[in-house]
């Protein structure tokens, strides 16, 4: 029973992570990503870019980036894995963008509370501003993988929702 509890107590936990470790690929969605090339390509420009913007300021609708990576390895449980997995570092990547260079306005928000804000283009989606600070990143909801914050365009509105499905922005868009 003593050497049970010991070899027990001798592995540890697996360690954080905020992206693929190609090394010692523990997760189904790390072993997806290192021997896909174009999946292994994301995962290594989103390591690099990880490292020139500071990690959101904890918000409501800006997903850290271990979360983010926790849930993105959720893919595995879908039948459309790779595609899940994709649109994950592709909504990954579009926040580490807008974090690192927020885009210039294009129309006029009002958040759910009634604060204006302001939305810029980003590549693949949106970025919901309060001043010149980025407070959220709108992806399409258009493959398995839930976008943190995703977006719907409604004629000349765009529609923002969390990941429950509350609305937490309208914006007109130009």
């Amino acid at each position: 029973m003593i050497a049970l509890a010991l070899l027990v107590q001798a592995v540890p936990p697996p360690a954080v992570q905020v992206t693929a470790d190609c090394a010692r690929p523990t997760y189904a969605t790390d072993q997806l990503v290192c021997a896909d090339p174009d999946l292994r390509a994301a995962d290594d420009r989103l390591r690099t870019s990880f490292g020139s913007v500071a990690e959101p300021a904890a918000a409501r609708l800006l997903e850290a980036r271990y979360a983010w990576f926790r849930r993105s390895r959720r893919c595995a449980f879908e039948v459309a894995h790779a595609a899940c997995v994709a649109a994950a570092y592709r909504e990954a990547s579009a926040v580490v963008t807008a974090l690192g260079a927020p885009p210039a306005g294009r129309g006029r928000c009002r958040l759910a509370d009634r604060t204006p804000a302001t939305v810029g283009k980003v590549a693949g989606g949106y970025a919901l501003m309060s001043g010149a600070r980025v407070i959220a990143v709108g992806m399409a909801d258009i493959s398995a993988w839930r976008p943190f914050t995703r977006y719907e365009r409604v004629r000349t509105r765009l529609i923002f929702r969390d990941l429950a499905g509350e609305v937490v922005a309208t914006c007109g868009i130009n």
